[in-house]
């Protein structure tokens, strides 16, 4: 499988994207997601809800952050 990976500016609710000549498939799928920002984690926010109520931890809220945290971390 062929998979591209694009960031784009979204221009007056249109995306324009280029392919390139060897992607020459009749049919793609696309799935479109808002760009985040390195210091949103936001994201997140399941997992550590997750954590919080699995029954196999017994760490607290800033102990799941910080390991979420360090997971996801660049």
């Amino acid at each position: 499988m062929t998979a591209i990976r694009e960031f784009v500016k979204v221009d007056n609710h249109m995306l324009n994207i280029k392919l390139p000549d060897y992607f020459d498939y009749k049919e793609v799928e696309v799935v479109i997601m808002p760009r985040m920002g390195s210091d949103d984690l936001s994201y997140l926010n399941d997992e550590i809800e997750i954590g919080m109520n699995s029954d196999i931890s017994d760490k607290s809220h800033e102990e799941i952050f910080e390991n979420i945290k360090a997971k996801y971390a660049d």
